[in-house]
């Protein structure tokens, strides 16, 4: 009896893990860029996934990139960040990175619905 529960709680599992992967690989696209590479790296890092569940995780639509300057007062100078969107099929998230900081702007970062 405990081996039928076993195998079932095992299938059950196995299930529900492979289908958070669809098999497409979002971030394909970036390879020819070890920066925005090396960024989802980071990104996924921050959200707790492996850089391959980040690219391929079946509710991410899309990922996009932007980068934008910023003026600083502390250091008056501008500092380069790197916008990073996950489009989900309902929802969009974005992440924003400091390249010279090389932090996160973690009170800058929303999602918002895209329905």
């Amino acid at each position: 009896m405990n081996t039928k529960y076993g195998l079932c709680a095992l299938l059950l599992f196995v299930s529900l893990t492979s289908s958070a992967f669809d098999g497409i690989n979002k971030c394909e696209r970036y390879q020819q860029s070890s920066s925005k590479i090396d960024q989802l790296k980071k990104l996924a890092k921050k959200l707790y996934y492996t850089q391959d569940e980040l690219c391929l995780h079946e509710r991410i639509q899309d990922i996009q990139f932007e980068k934008e300057r910023r003026f600083y007062q502390d250091v008056q100078a501008y500092e380069s960040l790197s916008l990073i969107t996950l489009h989900y099929s309902d929802y969009s998230c974005l992440y924003i990175y400091n390249l010279q900081r090389k932090q996160w702007l973690d009170k800058e970062n929303y999602c918002y619905s895209t329905l």
